[in-house]
C-alpha cells in the first residue's frame, strides 16, 4: 500500500468565506504559473545587463579555477620537496637500505591518491 500527499492551494478569501473558488491542486497551479512566466518578456536593456553580468560571472569562475589549480600545484610541489627531504633524512639513518626501496615503501603505504604529483593527475 502506497500513501501519497496532494497539496492544494486556496485563497485567503476562501478562508474568510468571501470566495467560492474550488481548491486548486498545487501542481496544476505551479504549471499554470510557469506557463504564464514563459509569456513574460524582459525589457531589452535588462536582458542585455543580465547577459553581461552572466558573462562576468563565468569569466571570474574560470579565473578562480585557474588560481586554485595553480595553488594546488604549488602545494603539491612543496609537499614533494618535503617528502624528498624526509626520505633523505630516513636514508641517512638507514644507510643500508636503498633510497628507492624506502621511497616505494612510503608511496605504497600512503595509499592510492596520496602519492606524488605525477600520480595524482592534477594539471
Amino acid at each position: 500500500m502506497y500513501f501519497y500527499y496532494m497539496y492544494f492551494y486556496f485563497c485567503q478569501g476562501r478562508q474568510k468565506h468571501l470566495c467560492d473558488l474550488p481548491y486548486l491542486p498545487t501542481a496544476k497551479l505551479e504549471a499554470a504559473m510557469i506557463d504564464n512566466y514563459a509569456t513574460v518578456m524582459l525589457p531589452a536593456e535588462l536582458s542585455a545587463r543580465i547577459a553581461v553580468r552572466g558573462g562576468d560571472v563565468l569569466n571570474h569562475s574560470t579565473a578562480t579555477r585557474g588560481e586554485i589549480r595553480d595553488e594546488v600545484k604549488a602545494q603539491l610541489a612543496k609537499l614533494n620537496t618535503q617528502e624528498d627531504r624526509f626520505l633523505d633524512l630516513v636514508g641517512y639513518y638507514y644507510a643500508a637500505t636503498p633510497l628507492s626501496t624506502i621511497r616505494s615503501s612510503v608511496t605504497t603505504s600512503a595509499g592510492p591518491g596520496c602519492a606524488t604529483v605525477e600520480t595524482t593527475g592534477v594539471g
